[in-house]
């Protein structure tokens, strides 16, 4: 089997994405074992989903600065860090959490979900400074990878 690129070598490698042949050269070419077309395709999703964090970080804060702006501007974004960091911390509880059902009376869901909600706002406190920094290195990678593979210096 011959690389799908250079059709004088052989393969030694399949893309992890779409199981293409890979000469050595192709598959030493990136950090992962992907094809181009793959590569490209997964720092879209990669970006996009970052994005969308950011975004939805954002509204959060926003939401929570003005609830918080009643009280001051100290208490505003706090509010904000804190109603931003809440799906931070839910995906963590949720990992934390196994799958289980419970069955519980309407109040015992209530309780069940205020609970898990000041648990994801306390995880989220700490988690937030991180996953923004992470998901901003995400976006950086993602373009200079494209730029890169663009004008073939990768």
């Amino acid at each position: 089997m011959k690389c799908y690129m250079h059709n004088d070598l052989d393969v030694i490698v399949q893309c992890h994405g779409c199981g293409k042949g890979l000469c050595k050269e192709c598959a030493d070419r990136f950090e992962a074992i992907l094809c181009e077309q793959c590569l490209l395709s997964n720092n879209v999703s990669a970006k996009s989903s970052a994005k969308k964090s950011l975004i939805i970080a954002g509204v959060l804060f926003i939401l929570g600065f003005n609830f918080g702006l009643s009280s001051s501007f100290m208490a505003a974004v706090i509010w904000g860090y804190i109603l931003a960091g809440v799906p931070l911390g839910w995906k963590a509880v949720n990992k934390i959490t196994p799958n289980f059902i419970l069955i519980l009376p309407i109040m015992g869901w209530v309780i069940f979900f205020v609970y898990k909600f000041v648990v994801s706002a306390a995880i989220g406190i700490f988690m937030t400074p991180f996953h923004i920094k992470r998901m901003i290195n995400e976006i950086k990678i993602s373009k200079t990878t494209n730029e890169q593979v663009a004008a073939g210096k990768m």
